[in-house]
């Protein structure tokens, strides 16, 4: 490491992951906004509430996990992945909306902002994050057609199951209960957290191409990356 600082090589490799974020954060805010400008017809009220928390600050870790995973494994470009990274993006968004509800985490700023809901109420933000929800599941759906569509059935259930009972919404669930011991507070992790950062790096591996031995180190990986992540953010 040492030496890595002294011959500038450790700022060199800092500075190109930088620059891959923002290249696959770029293209995932590329497709939403496509995305966003063929929804004609949705109330006015119900699009700026849906665009204001998607466009709100966030990093699009998630989606560039999914993006730099398929890059892993594959040589294509990144066109049939970012469909699937910006779903992960609006299924991450709706949840955030969710968890600041007074029901909720009841959290009234969010990434330096007013939440969704206080600006557009919370019937208004209820009503953006079931509609976020349901714009990613019908984006996964439309994406599968042409090549590879057994890969691309699998990777968009298992964003589905990792947004569902089963992950993100059951981490919730038992996170509003509270842990009663670190084996409690775990599962929590792995479910509200984990299962999403896991669904992001398992769909891109596998619309890459992937072995199965890759998945279930892909899975270990993001496994780890979540419980971090989730520790970090709880003590901040």
């Amino acid at each position: 490491m040492k030496q890595w600082v002294q011959t500038g090589k450790l700022q060199k490799v800092n500075d190109m992951l930088v620059e891959k974020l923002r290249y696959y954060a770029l293209a995932t805010e590329d497709y939403l906004e496509i995305y966003f400008r063929k929804l004609e017809g949705v109330p006015k009220s119900l699009l700026q509430s849906m665009r204001y928390s998607i466009y709100a600050g966030g990093k699009r870790l998630r989606p560039a996990l999914c993006l730099g995973t398929f890059e892993i494994f594959s040589r294509e470009k990144i066109d049939t992945a970012v469909i699937f990274a910006a779903s992960i993006e609006m299924i991450h968004t709706y949840s955030l909306i969710h968890d600041d509800l007074p029901a909720m985490d009841d959290d009234d700023i969010r990434r330096g902002k007013p939440s969704n809901h206080m600006v557009f109420g919370e019937a208004g933000a209820i009503l953006a994050g079931d509609a976020l929800l349901n714009s990613a599941m019908e984006n996964l759906m439309l994406s599968i057609k042409g090549e590879n569509i057994n890969a691309k059935t699998k990777a968009a259930r298992i964003i589905m199951e990792a947004a569902g009972p089963m992950g993100l919404i059951g981490g919730q669930s038992l996170d509003i209960i509270g842990a009663d011991d670190s084996d409690s507070l775990n599962i929590i992790y792995v479910m509200k957290t984990g299962a999403l950062i896991k669904g992001a790096v398992l769909a891109g591996g596998i619309l890459g191409g992937c072995s199965k031995k890759d998945e279930i180190a892909l899975s270990k990986y993001a496994d780890n990356l979540g419980c971090a992540f989730q520790i970090k953010d709880d003590i901040l």
